[in-house]
């Protein structure tokens, strides 16, 4: 089963919406890396085992839904065409949406719990850019395809080597504006700079929508990705 490619633009702003959510979560509740699910086993096992005053819970209620929605995503992936995939968009963004407007009562378990199903779900629906892979809800995977990508380049001296290193480096840049930004907004507005990412999600739906009627036929259909 081969995950959906989508273009460069849609990728982008993916990307940076889950490194505004990196700095949302985490500066917003309590420390959770809602979307980063290697910070979030990290900090439970620390609070596990090393005895210090780190809670466990609320990093484990995030993995289990991220991988609920990883779960959701492997279901939705043979499904052709883009109406799926655009409904899971915008049922995100509705997501996101809900929790900028929250009161400040709610418990801040149940926001990263809800974020780490959409990055789950949205991890699992979009990882390829043609053929060139790439995570939205971290940078380590990317960097080190990035890195792998100047070594080919230069060695190899291709344009399509450069343009992959092109690819890489604008991916690690989106997350790293998306970071820079959800740690600014949050701070200005807090809770309700979550409204912030459901925008740029909805944005991406609509360049789904307008992408798939330009007449992609291989976009979001599996099988016309198997010859890849």
């Amino acid at each position: 089963m081969i995950p959906p490619s989508t273009s460069l633009p849609v990728a982008l702003l993916l990307t940076a919406s889950n490194g505004y959510l990196v700095a949302y979560t985490y500066l917003a509740h309590d420390g959770v890396f809602a979307t980063s699910q290697t910070g979030n086993i990290v900090l439970a096992f620390v609070g596990l085992t090393a005895g210090r005053s780190v809670p466990v819970l609320p990093h484990v209620w995030p993995i289990l839904t991220f991988a609920s929605g990883v779960a959701l995503a492997a279901v939705l992936r043979p499904i052709p065409g883009p109406r799926v995939v655009i409904a899971s968009l915008l049922g995100q963004a509705a997501i996101l949406t809900a929790i900028g407007l929250l009161p400040a009562t709610v418990p801040a378990a149940a926001i990263t719990s809800a974020i780490g199903f959409v990055a789950g779900l949205q991890l699992g629906l979009f990882r390829l850019v043609a053929s060139r892979a790439f995570i939205t809800v971290a940078s380590t995977g990317n960097l080190l395809r990035l890195v792998e990508a100047v070594a080919n380049a230069a060695r190899a001296r291709t344009y399509r080597e450069l343009v992959t290193v092109g690819f890489y480096a604008t991916i690690i840049a989106g997350f790293a504006v998306g970071v820079g930004a959800g740690a600014v907004l949050t701070d200005l507005i807090g809770s309700r700079s979550c409204l912030g990412t459901a925008a740029a999600i909805t944005v991406a739906a609509a360049l789904v929508r307008r992408e798939f009627r330009r007449g992609r036929p291989d976009y979001l259909n599996p099988a016309h990705q198997k010859g890849r």
